[in-house]
């Protein structure tokens, strides 16, 4: 769930002042892509382990 905060987060600050509820299309967007399908194939790369995680979020800078 970190990935969708910074998601929805990072969308709202790059166009809330044009449409300050756009974020809410894309984290829907997201979570639709998450939900299974019957005959689904498997995803190419695995979600990252909880070490991994830390070390994505650790590293991370914004711009700005």
């Amino acid at each position: 769930m970190p990935i969708v905060s910074l998601l929805a987060g990072t969308v709202s600050e790059w166009a809330s002042h044009v449409e300050p509820e756009l974020w809410r299309r894309y984290v829907a967007l997201l979570l639709d892509g998450m939900r299974h399908r019957e005959g689904q194939k498997r995803l190419a790369v695995d979600a990252l382990e909880d070490e991994q995680m830390d070390a994505a979020m650790q590293g991370w800078h914004p711009a700005g």
